[in-house]
């Protein structure tokens, strides 16, 4: 799946914006909020730039192919890494548990960088231990 950013990164001077409209600070992050640890469609975002091109070849017709590629910069020779997920996942604990010998065994070859998700349980509706919808993973 291709998501197009319609809104331009401040930082961005080339991209088209008209004078006084709102722009991203920083570049969006396409993130899981917990939910899909079932869903696996590979995806990429693009920024707005990048989208308006494509989106102006669709729009009269002609095929547009695209190839996502990257690179690791590694001006001193370190991986660098991010995991994000939700501390109290299914995945995200045994995954951790296992993953601890093998970052010591990287030592200074890596740079692994976690981020955490930690949900608003009022804000999604649980109620208390009562309600079937909250749960602590802790106590399963």
């Amino acid at each position: 799946m291709i998501i197009a950013d319609d809104i331009c990164r401040c930082s961005d001077k080339a991209c088209d914006r008209p004078v006084g409209s709102v722009c991203e600070a920083s570049e969006p992050i396409m993130a899981d909020d917990g939910s899909g640890s079932d869903i696996s469609i590979p995806s990429f975002l693009m920024f707005k730039p990048d989208a308006d091109k494509v989106k102006e070849h669709l729009k009269v017709g002609y095929p547009v192919q695209m190839e996502m590629a990257w690179s690791l910069p590694s001006p001193d020779d370190r991986v660098e890494y991010e995991l994000w997920t939700n501390p109290f996942g299914r995945y995200s604990r045994p995954f951790l548990t296992k993953f601890g010998p093998v970052a010591e065994e990287l030592g200074n070859r890596a740079y692994f960088t976690p981020h955490m998700y930690i949900n608003d349980g009022e804000a999604s509706g649980c109620r208390g231990e009562d309600d079937n919808r909250c749960s602590n993973p802790l106590h399963e």
